[in-house]
């Protein structure tokens, strides 16, 4: 009798110890399908076609050539609405302009027929029209200068952006974006445990998820895979895939494909996706040309590209610009700060 309950009692802390086992082994083999599914959505995404780019129509361009009936204020007019500024010449964009003479820098175009390398035009004018042409690119009897940009064919999403290198990035973009969004980016795997515990402690004060302490590629993950939904299921599965994708991929990856991703305002209907295109729809200009305070304005955006919007909200707009310049003082290089400062104080 004695034997039997014995033997019972241990059937039964068997059966206790089995299920929990079995339970343990279920949900860690539900998450190992879930993991290698959300793997398999991060990687093809990423390894695939991107982006549906829209395609641009151009207007037709200005040629430059001896005997043309141009006259230097049709050239200057031209340059003025291309977004060309007046200075030394000594950058694309740029030009001087003088008695009878313009020098232009020009920024280069890829044409259909021929790619027009950036250079450095001379235009003289006699009374008979243009007179001279001299270029650094040998050569050269016929000069177009990059056109205007006066439509384009939208994909489904209505999502515009023009694709950027990270090493055609302006000197100041890179630092001013990881000193403003993500101190850490290069000394974490995706996720920022200080940042997410930050933001877990405010949201459980409020009782909402309020705060994201995202890193950059958590907001690449956001922006390229996921909804706007805030919730707690979703933020586990953005953690998830900001692990995956930094198991997979470079940082130079991450970062030139958040720079042409993140979300910098809306143009209508369109969404504008990119500091490429952000340059050209804020300031006219490639975002290679860009200023060390533009290039501010526009990072400071990412933080709420609606509320921050320059044409809407100029001076919400300036105040975080200046914040974005703060910061790059406080995590460059000594020579540099003062660079960045020197901004603030002439705005202020």
């Amino acid at each position: 009798m004695v034997d039997k309950f014995l033997k019972a009692k241990e059937q039964g802390w068997l059966v206790l110890v089995l299920i929990p086992l079995l339970l343990m082994v279920v949900m860690l083999g539900g998450l190992g399908v879930y993991l290698w599914h959300v793997d398999a959505v991060v990687r093809a995404k990423f390894e695939g076609q991107r982006w549906a780019l829209p395609a641009k129509v151009y207007a037709r361009p200005m040629e430059l050539y001896v005997g043309s009936e141009l006259t230097q204020q049709d050239v200057l007019g031209e340059l003025h609405r291309l977004h060309y500024q007046p200075g030394t010449a000594a950058t694309p964009g740029t030009y001087v302009s003088s008695a009878n003479q313009v020098i232009i820098h020009l920024r280069g175009f890829l044409f259909p027929d021929e790619q027009v390398p950036e250079q450095v035009l001379r235009v003289q004018w006699g009374s008979a029209g243009i007179a001279s042409l001299a270029s650094t690119v040998p050569d050269q009897t016929l000069v177009r200068i990059d056109p205007m940009i006066i439509g384009g064919i939208y994909p489904q999403q209505n999502e515009d952006r023009i694709l950027m290198q990270l090493k055609d990035a302006p000197e100041g973009l890179v630092p001013a974006l990881l000193a403003t969004e993500d101190r850490n980016f290069y000394h974490h795997h995706g996720v920022s445990l200080r940042g997410t515990l930050r933001a877990v402690t405010v949201d459980l004060l409020h009782g909402q998820l309020r705060q994201g302490g995202s890193t950059l590629t958590q907001q690449l993950v956001k922006n390229f895979y996921l909804s706007d939904e805030r919730t707690l299921r979703r933020k586990l599965q953005e953690m998830a895939m900001a692990l995956l994708l930094e198991l997979h991929y470079s940082k130079h990856e991450i970062l030139q494909t958040y720079l042409n991703e993140v979300s910098l305002g809306q143009a209508g209907r369109h969404s504008i996706h990119g500091f490429g295109l952000a340059a050209q729809y804020y300031f006219g200009q490639p975002i290679q040309d860009l200023n060390l305070p533009q290039i501010a304005l526009l990072v400071g955006m990412v933080k709420g590209p609606s509320h921050y919007d320059p044409r809407l909200h100029p001076h919400a707009a300036w105040l975080r610009r200046n914040t974005v310049l703060a910061n790059c003082s406080m995590s460059m290089s000594s020579a540099v700060p003062s660079m960045w400062l020197m901004y603030i104080y002439r705005s202020a």
